[in-house]
């Protein structure tokens, strides 16, 4: 692709290299130049320029992570993508966010929905409206969806596991850790389970099929992964929670091997 004559926007960046990862992989966009002072990434007809700050202001610039919304930004980067469901869920792997599903809007014959980037640069990502309810329908009809009494169901089935149900949602435990719950933060969307697999597994998941299984950033450290129940299958949960059983319980074996033994007391028989 010619990077000559195209409309486009200029980021300046403290990372550039970060920014253009999570472009490329969310954006549809394409690294076309990469050099020490610009970074080109394009699509057929737009490009996206990321130059990186002077090192003496960007020293000043404090990066969190999950990232903080530049909220006083007066620009707003837009990008068309297949799925916002999609980009969602790749958002936090590369160190962005989206906002959740009952924030989106719906205007023109497009969803959008907004997020920022890793560096808190506000972003809108957009979708076909027709596209979006295909979808929606799509995975509605699909069979062998689940709900979450066949959750609890195959969850019980497992050695060891436990009904730590509350009046926020279903919840299991295995050996005293936790297995699986309704994942009830704002950040997911409705009926989600979350399922800790660790971290490795997790991100095959994600990558593998992301309409099922993503990630928002409130849950990166509980080596889960979140699951649409609608988009699931009984066969594939019953599979996800013998993952989870596994990781559980080898977390649990390896905490108990490494607690500290308690020394025993002496008898006070040996001072009399």
């Amino acid at each position: 692709m010619s990077n000559l004559h195209k409309s486009g926007a200029v980021l300046f960046a403290k990372d550039p290299q970060r920014l253009a990862r999570f472009y490329e992989a969310l954006a549809d966009l394409e690294v076309t130049y990469a050099g020490d002072d610009i970074i080109v990434l394009e699509s057929e007809g737009h490009q996206l320029l990321l130059h990186p700050i002077p090192a003496r202001i960007a020293r000043g610039l404090r990066i969190t992570s999950p990232p903080t919304p530049r909220t006083e930004a007066v620009v707003k980067l837009v990008f068309a993508v297949n799925s916002i469901a999609e980009a969602r869920a790749r958002a936090a792997s590369f160190g962005g966010e989206l906002d959740p599903p009952e924030r989106m809007f719906e205007a023109r014959g497009f969803r959008a929905c907004d997020g920022c980037d890793p560096e808190g640069n506000i972003i809108q990502f957009r979708e076909e409206a027709s596209a979006a309810s295909d979808a929606v329908g799509r995975r509605s009809a699909r069979k062998g969806s689940v709900d979450y009494a066949t959750v609890r169901k195959l969850a019980l089935a497992f050695p060891d596991v436990v009904d730590s149900s509350t009046l926020r949602g279903i919840s299991f435990k295995a050996r005293g850790r936790l297995l699986a719950c309704k994942a009830i933060n704002r950040s997911a969307e409705p009926e989600t389970l979350m399922v800790r697999i660790g971290t490795d597994a997790r991100d095959r998941l994600i990558a593998e099929d992301p309409q099922t299984y993503y990630l928002t950033p409130h849950y990166l450290a509980n080596a889960s992964v979140l699951v649409r129940l609608h988009s699931i299958d009984r066969k594939a949960l019953q599979s996800l929670l013998g993952m989870a059983w596994q990781f559980v319980t080898a977390e649990a074996k390896s905490a108990k091997s490494k607690a500290p033994r308690r020394k025993k007391a002496g008898s006070v028989f040996r001072y009399l």
